[in-house]
C-alpha cells in the first residue's frame, strides 16, 4: 500500500466554524467533527445523517462526505495526518462503521473544550498538544462504534489518481492521461472511480475546481480570475458548473450576505513526493 509517513507534517488542523457549508468531497487525513452547539447536517457516503449537540462524527480516509447548513450549529473541525493515530488508521484500512457517530460524555468534552483552541481561532497544534486531544478521541471511538471486516479499503492505483487529480486539477487534466500516468485502462479507472468514491472522475474534478475557486473568490480574486486559476476553461462553463453545485450563479453567491463560514478548499495529500504529481 500506499500508506507513508510524512515527516513535515507535524500539526493538527483545529478550525472552529458556525453554520459551515461544503461541497461533497474526500481527501488522505483523518477528520474529526465536534458539535458544540445546535444541528449539523451533513452527508456520509452519500447518505444524509444529522449530528447533535455533544456528538462527534469519525470521518476515515477517502470516505465521501459534505456539509449543509440548514440548522445553525457551531463546530470544532479536526484534521489530521492519519499517522497521528496510527493504531486507529490500522482500523480503519480494514473495517468500516456504519454509522461512526459518538455522543461525549460529560468529562471528555470539557477535557476537549479546554484542550482545543478558543472558538473562531483557527490553528495548528503541534504534535504533543495534538496527540493529548487525539487520544482520547480515538479511543471513544473505537469503544462506542461498531467496526465490520472490510476488503482492504482502498487500492495502490486508488490512490496514485487521487495524489495526480489532487495536485493537478487546474491544469488541462484529462481521465486519459491520469490513466496512462497510473498504470490502467481508462475504463479500469473510471469503474475505480465509481466504486470508490459514487462519482465520476469529471464531476470530482469539477468539485475539486468549484471549491477552489469559492476559495479564491472569498479571498478577494475577481470572479474571472478565480476561474480560470481554478482550471475553468471559460467563464460559461464556470457558470453552469457553479450553478449546478451551489444553486446560484458566481455572481448571486458573491452578492449575498456570507452565511457563517464555509469549510471549502482542494484536499492535500501531505505524504505525496513533488516528483510523484505531475501529470504530462
Amino acid at each position: 500500500m500506499l500508506y507513508e509517513y510524512a515527516p513535515n507534517i507535524n500539526y493538527l488542523a483545529a478550525m472552529w466554524m458556525r453554520d459551515v457549508t461544503c461541497l461533497q468531497h474526500l481527501h488522505y487525513n483523518i477528520e474529526i467533527v465536534l458539535v458544540k452547539s445546535g444541528v449539523l447536517n451533513m452527508t456520509l457516503h452519500g447518505k444524509p445523517l444529522t449530528l447533535k449537540a455533544g456528538e462527534a462524527i469519525l470521518i476515515a480516509p477517502y470516505v465521501l462526505h459534505g456539509f449543509s447548513c440548514e440548522t445553525p450549529h457551531i463546530v470544532c473541525i479536526l484534521e489530521y495526518p492519519p499517522e497521528y493515530t496510527p493504531q486507529l488508521f490500522d482500523l480503519l484500512k480494514n473495517h468500516q462503521s456504519s454509522y461512526p457517530v459518538i455522543r461525549m460524555h460529560e468529562t471528555l468534552r470539557s477535557y476537549l473544550w479546554h484542550m482545543l483552541p478558543f472558538e473562531w481561532e483557527q490553528t495548528h497544534l503541534p504534535l504533543m498538544r495534538a496527540q493529548a486531544i487525539l487520544m482520547p478521541l480515538s479511543e471513544a471511538f473505537v469503544s462506542n462504534c461498531v467496526f465490520s471486516p472490510i476488503e482492504e479499503r482502498y487500492s495502490d492505483n486508488f490512490i496514485h489518481a487521487m495524489r495526480l487529480v489532487s495536485y493537478n486539477f487546474q491544469k488541462p487534466i484529462t481521465l486519459d492521461g491520469v490513466a496512462e500516468k497510473v498504470g490502467i485502462r481508462r475504463e479500469t479507472l473510471i469503474r475505480l472511480f465509481r466504486r470508490q468514491t459514487g462519482s465520476t472522475f469529471w464531476d470530482y474534478v469539477l468539485t475539486l475546481r468549484t471549491k477552489y475557486a469559492i476559495t479564491l473568490m472569498r479571498q478577494g480574486k475577481s470572479i474571472a480570475d478565480s476561474a480560470y486559476d481554478a482550471g475553468f476553461g471559460s467563464i460559461r462553463s464556470f457558470n453552469r458548473v457553479f450553478l449546478d453545485k451551489i444553486g446560484m450563479s458566481p455572481t448571486e453567491y458573491m452578492k449575498q450576505e456570507p452565511q457563517g463560514d464555509s469549510y471549502l478548499y482542494a484536499p492535500e495529500f501531505p505524504w505525496l513526493k513533488a516528483s510523484d504529481g505531475i501529470v504530462d
